[in-house]
């Protein structure tokens, strides 16, 4: 299975994204994912916009975690992003968000979805988690903070 740690590249990591609603930060999203993947921007947006259909996945706390399984994709990808302003994202809790991990999985590895939507849980269930990476001065610092939360821990 892959890890969070391992698709966080430095370059996958935005420190404020320009955004004002969900719509924009998913287009904006599925422009970034679609170089890294090779795919039109427009497949990777309905794509996410499809699953946003069946629900909110704002889970609270001012995080969302849009992801989709997309045929044709070779292998996972995630995108981690700080909105520059808290956006109105449909969030369980009611609250606007603040961060934005998105990831894709390959059709067949659907299961994969599932694997890394509970790192993302386990890692920033914390609600001073994204506080704390709100404080990172650019995104070199906010990418260390990040593998810091989604390193695998090892047994002691």
């Amino acid at each position: 299975m892959t890890s969070l740690a391992n698709l966080l590249t430095p370059e996958r990591v935005i420190g404020r994204l320009a955004v004002t609603t969900k719509v924009e930060a998913l287009q904006q999203l599925a422009e970034r994912a679609a170089v890294g993947v090779g795919l039109p921007a427009d497949t990777v947006l309905q794509a996410l916009l499809r699953r946003e259909v069946l629900g909110s996945t704002a889970i609270g706390h001012g995080v969302a975690i849009p992801h989709a399984v997309l045929p044709g994709l070779a292998n996972s990808f995630a995108l981690f992003a700080l909105t520059a302003s808290p956006i109105a994202f449909e969030a369980v809790d009611g609250q606007p968000v603040l961060a934005i991990f998105m990831f894709l999985t390959p059709e067949d590895r659907a299961a994969e979805s599932t694997h890394l939507l509970a790192q993302v849980c386990r890692g920033l269930r914390n609600p001073a988690a994204i506080p704390r990476l709100r404080l990172a001065a650019h995104d070199g610092v906010l990418h260390d903070a990040l593998l810091g939360i989604f390193q695998p821990r090892r047994a002691a």
